[in-house]
């Protein structure tokens, strides 16, 4: 408190000079608000504190442009280490304490007034700091005797809150004129937002409501069984995405609809929330232009997983919050708290629209290192209550709304724990031909989707399989070889500070290797964190040849992306089995053939489309070993093997249709009486 107050007595004689003084002599002090009235200071300090931040011009109220080239020096028991401000005004110090902690920095420029910033405490850790203002002389001459307001303007996502206030005065809690500005332009932005989601979800379910292409195998899976819906039955995985989609249905929706609008809802507050956080890192125009350009066609796979109706699109708005708000600095310990409270309510979110996210949370033990390496317990203290937060809530939703649902959590995090496979692939963990799914896994995320469902002709096919993947390798690696050469300092500030941040990053590229790797979706969380990723890529100030080989990079992929839009709309390169399918579902509708014999060779997808389309029939699959039958029947796409007699029960007297693929020999021992 006695600290403090020293602070705020200097920084009123700071910036009262005499009436024939320079306004340039003087330093303004920027102060911000204490934190704590009863921890002691510290008096200790690591042998180099990284400091980082951004420096700001023209306001007291800390907004403004960005300022470059400005000098900013750091003071620890008389050491003074300097470092400059790059054009985005980021700067990062690395300051040498001798074991003191950093007691202020001073920040100046030509033109500018020196401003000195005096932290809440002592700084004696790596930390971000908020931005500091440096005031034009010019401004500062014609405001000589007006107090200096407060910074309000901070790095991390959550306000300060002080527990230590002076008493305000009468004419402070009254509201000014740019009080209610603001508060307009607020509501204002805030309107925009909402309109901009609203006017994206309907524009999306206008397209992803229309007969073309293909559904997913789960939501052929789902409209037919989701009028039946019983939790209590079974572990369901997407216990969220079932509420929202029948929420919708209880209002009028048909299945089909509340489909479109939920995927349609995932799709829009991803965008939303991605032009969000640019706008929050104060990217330009440019920079947020390619980042939105990435997000919506620089990968293939997710455009698939939206045409297709994935489930995943759902948590892909929670995915990326989650990546924002873990690379926030942790704040003072009440924000660490909340912080840590916050993420445990996403990650559960995330685990109730689909539960193998539950890998997520091995990426908060990494906060431990924190304190291993940098004695950091406030990221300890918000890893621990990331993970313990995510479990009560998961479970409270079983309790509230979700209530006589089983846990699915309580199956699959055995399994997890274990790198079991949750036996969806056959193929051994160590093995050559493992590594192949989870290459083609990849390159179906970045450059061709599904293209096994496509009828490609074959040059098209090997530029995209063969040619392109290889490009793409080789741009990404000169990419990063640049990042490592010329911003070298960045990467190791991000390798000190942000192991949570990298964690996430790493699951999300290691998992698809032990659960399906071939397929796309299970590269989702790995590719958000590459689009989050892309901001302070542009923070840090690339140059032209790094941004000329995203660019090259985003284009390669972005041709991926019209493939698939030309496979799902125009039916470009369609399979000529897709083709047969739709027409099998006309003959049968048109002459009412009940039930459905199909060949057990049948790509699953196609059956799946085709049953969609017939409605509700019996339908059996069949398969000829050397004159041996095999039979199943179909429920909600379940395969249960049933007898040769009881299939030929269920035909006797009954106008079937038959698939042209069946064997002869089937043919006729199933159209036997």
């Amino acid at each position: 408190m006695r600290r403090t107050l020293v602070f705020i007595l200097g920084s009123m004689a700071a910036c009262t000079p005499a009436d024939d003084a320079p306004a340039t002599v003087d330093a303004p002090v920027v102060i911000p608000p204490a934190t704590s009235c009863l921890n002691p200071l510290p008096t200790t300090a690591t042998p180099m504190v990284l400091l980082s931040g951004v420096v700001t011009d023209g306001s007291f109220s800390g907004s403004g442009n960005n300022l470059d080239a400005a000098t900013i020096q750091a003071s620890a028991n008389g050491l003074l280490t300097t470092a400059t401000s790059e054009a985005s005004g980021i700067y990062q110090l690395d300051a040498a304490t001798n074991g003191k902690p950093v007691d202020f920095l001073t920040l100046s420029k030509a033109g500018y007034t020196t401003t000195r910033y005096f932290p809440r405490a002592p700084i004696a850790k790596a930390t971000s700091m908020p931005k500091i203002p440096v005031f034009i002389a010019a401004a500062m001459r014609r405001s000589a005797r007006r107090p200096v307001g407060r910074s309000s303007t901070s790095t991390s996502s959550w306000p300060i809150r002080a527990i230590c206030r002076s008493p305000r005065s009468p004419s402070d809690s009254a509201m000014t004129d740019g009080d209610r500005v603001t508060g307009r332009r607020r509501l204002a932005r805030a309107a925009i937002v909402v309109g901009t989601f609203v006017a994206i979800t309907l524009v999306l379910v206008r397209e992803r409501s229309g007969e073309v292409g293909l559904w997913d195998w789960d939501t052929y899976s789902r409209l037919q069984f989701i009028h039946r819906y019983r939790p209590d039955l079974y572990l369901d995985g997407h216990l969220l995405y079932h509420g929202v989609m029948r929420a919708l249905m209880s209002v009028g929706l048909g299945d089909v609809m509340a489909v479109a609008t939920t995927t349609a809802m995932g799709a829009a507050a991803f965008l939303c929330l991605m032009h969000w956080i640019c706008r929050r890192a104060a990217l330009g125009r440019g920079p947020t232009w390619l980042v939105m350009v990435a997000a919506t066609v620089g990968s293939p796979g997710l455009v698939a997983l939206f045409l297709m109706a994935e489930d995943n699109v759902l948590y892909l708005p929670v995915v990326l919050a989650i990546f924002y708000v873990v690379a926030q600095p942790p704040g003072d310990r009440r924000s660490a708290v909340w912080r840590g409270i916050s993420l445990g309510g996403l990650l559960a979110a995330a685990m109730l629209i689909n539960v193998s996210l539950l890998v997520m949370l091995f990426a908060f033990p990494a906060g431990l290192v924190s304190w291993f390496w940098l004695r950091d317990r406030l990221r300890v203290l918000s890893a621990t209550i990331a993970m313990g937060a995510a479990i009560v809530f998961y479970h409270l939703a079983h309790l509230v709304p979700f209530a006589g649902a089983k846990n699915a959590l309580h199956e699959f995090l055995p399994q997890a724990v274990h790198l079991q496979d949750f036996q969806q692939s056959s193929t051994p963990l160590v093995s050559l031909a493992r590594f192949a799914e989870y290459r083609g896994g990849l390159r179906a995320m970045a450059l061709a989707p599904s293209v096994h469902l496509m009828d490609l002709p074959p040059s098209v096919r090997w530029v995209l399989v063969g040619l392109m993947p290889k490009i793409v390798f080789v741009l990404a690696a000169c990419l990063v070889g640049w990042l490592v050469r010329f911003r070298a300092a960045e990467l190791r500030a991000v390798l000190r500070t942000r192991f949570e941040l990298l964690a996430l990053f790493g699951i999300g590229l290691v998992f698809p290797y032990f659960y399906e790797p071939a397929l796309i979706e299970r590269w989702d969380v790995f590719w958000v964190g590459a689009l989050f990723a892309l901001v302070p890529f542009f923070q840090v100030r690339p140059s032209r040849v790094a941004v000329g080989l995203l660019v090259a990079i985003l284009s390669m992929q972005g041709v991926g992306s019209l493939v698939a839009i030309a496979h799902h709309y125009g039916l470009a390169f369609a399979d000529p089995s897709l083709s047969r399918m739709r027409a099998i579902a006309h003959e049968v509708v048109e002459r009412n053939d009940n039930p459905m014999v199909l060949d057990f060779s049948i790509d699953r997808l196609r059956m799946a489309d085709l049953t969609y389309r017939v409605g509700p029939r019996l339908v059996f699959l069949v398969r000829d070993e050397g004159g041996a039958l095999t039979c199943s029947r179909l429920y909600d796409l379940l395969e249960v093997p049933v007898d040769l007699a009881e299939l030929q029960q269920a035909l006797r007297g009954k106008h079937a249709y038959f698939d042209p693929a069946l064997s002869p020999h089937a043919r006729q021992v199933l159209a036997t009486p």
